[in-house]
């Protein structure tokens, strides 16, 4: 079973998308043009573009949980959206669903010790830049799949993504059942966490 994931080069919101922003989503599109960072208010656009998109929504039609993850009124279709440098990914499935997205630097090496436990930096120092890049992805994958991103520090938490220093693609947290698919795309690796197993994952632009 394949699973499709929507992509937006942030540099390509044009002014039309952000005519459709500001008529859809006015209170959210004038909290974002407040932003300094010009990369922060882009990402931020590509998330409501990709909800306005998608959804097919209006700004009285998302509402945040406590951990601030958006989700639709009355509705039983379930959406993630990362993002990382000039790339935003949206993913919806009829369950809970998360995927995140993280660009390959050597420079994020640093957080190893911090984010991963023994069993995991095993798995990682077979090839430390790519499957530390990988392994991260599916953790916040993860917690982005619950919809409350990490409450305790990553290293800590309880869900076996590796056994024995081996990758693990079915995970088991508080008796339910998750799968993970990972995908390397250009200089990113993408992860998707679902209670459906996928075999694939299919880019669209």
């Amino acid at each position: 079973m394949e699973i499709s994931v929507k992509i937006i080069n942030i540099f390509n919101i044009d002014n039309n998308d952000l005519d459709i922003i500001k008529s859809k989503m006015p209170i959210r599109y004038s909290e974002i043009n407040n932003i300094k960072n010009e990369n922060v208010k882009k990402t931020k656009l590509a998330t409501l573009l990709h909800m306005i998109n998608n959804l097919n929504c209006s700004e009285e039609d998302i509402i945040y949980n406590k951990y601030n993850k958006p989700m639709l009124k009355n509705n039983n279709k379930y959406f993630n959206i990362s993002n990382a440098g000039d790339i935003s990914l949206y993913v919806e499935d009829d369950c809970e669903i998360g995927i995140d997205i993280e660009e390959i630097d050597e420079k994020n090496i640093d957080i190893k010790n911090y984010a991963f436990n023994e069993n995991e930096i095993l798995y990682i120092d077979k090839n430390e830049i790519d499957n530390m890049h990988l392994l991260w992805t599916r953790k916040e994958a993860f917690v982005k799949m619950l919809g409350t991103g990490f409450i305790e520090k990553p290293s800590d938490l309880k869900v076996d993504f590796c056994i024995k220093g081996e990758l693990n693609d079915v995970v088991n947290f508080n008796g339910d059942i998750y799968y993970l698919i990972t995908k390397k795309y250009k200089n990113y690796y993408i992860s998707i966490c679902s209670k459906h197993k996928y075999d694939s994952i299919k880019i669209i632009y």
